[in-house]
């Protein structure tokens, strides 16, 4: 059977009879002793269980202040297949709540993953956790022990939540990185499965070992630039707004030029309106070749290279890579959302 169709079949039935057994972890939440954390390995601090609040849990919150993972399922039926503790060699993001080590040894089932529940232990028998609205993601870091391990991450029960949504397979490396659940069109008023993970990748034998933490449900910040590639990438931004700025690196051989010792080089461009000193360059090695790196948005952009502003010396261009025509003789380039190293040539010249 599909794992997917076996989780799905799973929790629909636990709901029904109410009921659900914990393998394999200790639900006291605290600074105490046991699977949860506490003062264990990296999950210093621990997180106080919020058993009887006061008012639907505001946003942003750690996931564990009011979940518990202890729905167990697939091969995490059976004692001692599948472990969550809190003894993650690192934390990562903010570190709130808990890091959770995660042990799945590979069972008859095939898969397996755990949802974190309100109250502990519940398929859907007692009401879940009232959230403030406007919630439009699930964060969390997640990293794996090798590397390659495949994991689906979830957020809501729905035949008991009335929403249910994935992130679908996450392939993990070994360094922690952020991902999120998007819970764009998911209307949740009082939730059950307020987290989750599962997974069927497993080779049959060899035990899955994965680390998440810092889970979060949150409201995205405003729109900005969502490329990871851009100097001003913005983890938080809920939408993409165009603002993306890429390193572009301009660089210009100048060993054949006689330059002064106090003459700078400088490039001119459409992205600076050919200023003369906006952009200076550097040769920090001493070698000749002068360079600089600038965060640029998207577009074609025409330039070239002078010294000491417009005061000094003016490249000529040459035919072969001007991009005017012949009427400006300047240089060309396009940026599409990467960095860009331009190639390296001499002053004046097509080739280095």
């Amino acid at each position: 059977m599909n794992f997917k169709i076996a989780l799905f079949t799973f929790v629909w039935i636990a709901g029904c009879h109410g009921t659900n057994e914990t393998p394999n972890y200790e639900t006291t939440q605290g600074t105490g002793a046991g699977n949860a954390g506490g003062t264990g390995g990296a999950g210093t601090g621990g997180t106080t269980m919020s058993t009887n609040p006061d008012g639907p849990a505001p946003i942003p919150f750690a996931v564990d202040s009011y979940f518990v993972p202890s729905g167990y399922m697939g091969d995490g039926e059976t004692s001692g297949a599948l472990v969550d503790d809190a003894s993650c060699p690192m934390r990562a993001g903010e570190k709130k709540g808990l890091c959770h080590h995660i042990t799945w040894k590979p069972g008859a089932k095939g898969w397996a993953g755990i949802y974190w529940q309100y109250p502990d232990g519940n398929w859907g028998a007692a009401e879940g956790r009232e959230i403030s609205p406007g919630a439009t993601r699930v964060a969390f870091w997640a990293w794996g022990e090798s590397g390659g391990e495949k994991v689906n991450f979830l957020v809501g029960i729905q035949e008991v939540d009335g929403f249910h949504v994935e992130s679908g397979d996450i392939t993990l490396t070994t360094q922690p990185t952020q991902y999120f659940v998007q819970l764009a069109g998911a209307s949740y008023t009082k939730v059950v499965g307020g987290f989750g993970w599962s997974s069927g990748t497993s080779d049959g034998s060899t035990p899955v070992v994965f680390h998440v933490d810092d889970i979060q449900w949150q409201m995205a910040a405003d729109p900005g630039c969502t490329n990871p590639e851009a100097t001003n990438y913005n983890p938080n931004a809920a939408s993409d707004d165009g603002s993306c700025l890429f390193p572009v690196t301009f660089q210009v051989d100048m060993n054949a030029v006689t330059l002064a010792p106090a003459d700078i080089v400088y490039v001119q461009s459409t992205f600076n309106q050919w200023c003369g000193l906006c952009n200076p360059m550097e040769d920090t090695d001493k070698d000749g070749v002068w360079k600089v790196t600038l965060p640029l948005a998207n577009g074609k952009y025409e330039h070239k290279y002078t010294t000491n502003g417009w005061d000094g010396l003016v490249e000529d261009v040459p035919l072969a890579c001007d991009v005017t025509n012949g009427m400006f003789q300047n240089r060309g380039f396009t940026v599409a959302d990467a960095a860009l190293t331009l190639p390296l040539h001499a002053w004046s010249e097509c080739a280095p």
